[in-house]
Order: C-alpha cells, then structure tokens, then sequence
C-alpha cells in the first residue's frame, strides 16, 4: 500500500480558528489538505501553506466564486447538481485565466438516485436529494470539457507560481495574474496536473 499524505475533514469544517489542528495532521503526516470552505473573506479562498510545529500542511479550498457578501461554491457536490452546466464551466474557465485551478468535490452518491433516503432537517434534505439525477451526465461533460489531475500534482504546481496580483479583492479577475488569455487556445486544466497554465 501507499502512505496517506491527503485529509478532508468532515462538513468542510477546517478553518482559520482550527489550526490547531493543522498540527495534529502535520505529526501524523499529512501534507495536503482540503478542508475548507471560504464562504466568506478573500483570503482564504486561494490555495496555500500552512505552517505547524511539524512541517507544513498545503491546504486546497474548495472552488468559490465571490459574489459581493459571500463566497458561492460552484465544483462540490452540492454546486454540480443545482447549478447549470454552463455555469459550473465559465466559472472553471474564469478561475483557469487567472492561474487558479479549481477544486472539483464529489461524493458517490452525488449521483447515484437510488441513494437511500434519511432524516434531515427540512433545507437540508431538499438539498441533498435534489437533482440527483443529473449529476453524472455534468460530471461526463466536465471530464471531457477539461483535462484532470490529483490535488497534490495541482497544489504543487500552484504553490511554485506567484500569488496573482490582486487576488485579495478579485481574485477570479482575469487581469489579476499577468499572463495573456487563452481564448482561442485548450483550456488548462481545472487543477493544472500537465504543462504550464497559460501565458507562462
């Protein structure tokens, strides 16, 4: 077997008030992690290093568009069943122009229909359940819309690179990392696992 180097915590529930626990994960070896949702503030929503007493932990959030009061995801579970298709991909195009790769997160039974139901409180079962049925048909489409890769080989990668100018205010702004655009050109990869990004 392999050694485990990765963790996500349960509901997203990494955040700046727990970095305790980056420690705990540091001395049992985990290096990379994807634990945090950045609902709100610009500056958690970018990939980064944490420092521990043990080494440092390379943390991936989750993919968020900024919308003025809050951070909206649009690459878990959640996002890939309720919103378009075409919106999860302009965004994912939005966030590869400016050198940010993006997060895709999905569980099993994201799409798998005759998941069995459980008691949830009223909004969130709506959520949980709905659209159960399309998620496997955005996924195939996201598989051949983009190239793939590990949240290691993207957060290295991404980690090498400066922090895109600007990226505190509007970080999905394309003019925010001084590269040209890529219309025209193969979209790079939502989690940039070959080749340079674009305009590097």
């Amino acid at each position: 077997g392999q050694e485990i180097h990765c963790y996500r915590a349960p509901e997203w529930s990494m955040s700046r008030f727990t970095f305790w626990a980056y420690d705990i994960l540091a001395r049992n070896g985990i290096r990379y992690d994807s634990s945090v949702l950045p609902l709100k503030g610009e500056g958690d929503r970018l990939p980064g290093l944490i420092p521990t007493g043990h080494g440092v932990v390379r943390e991936f959030p989750l993919s968020t568009r900024s919308l003025w009061i809050a951070n909206v995801p649009f690459s878990n579970g959640t996002a890939v069943r309720l919103l378009p298709l075409r919106a999860i991909v302009a965004n994912i195009r939005r966030s590869n122009r400016a050198g940010i790769p993006v997060n895709l997160s999905l569980h099993s039974w994201d799409g798998d229909a005759g998941f069995p139901r459980i008691e949830l409180p009223p909004v969130r079962g709506f959520l949980h359940y709905l659209n159960r049925n399309t998620a496997h048909r955005k996924l195939r489409a996201l598989l051949a819309t983009f190239p793939f890769g590990t949240i290691t080989t993207a957060l290295n990668r991404f980690l090498e690179l400066p922090i895109p100018r600007g990226s505190s205010d509007m970080p999905f702004d394309s003019g925010s990392r001084d590269r040209r655009p890529c219309d025209g050109r193969p979209d790079p990869s939502p989690l940039l696992p070959t080749g340079a990004p674009c305009g590097r």
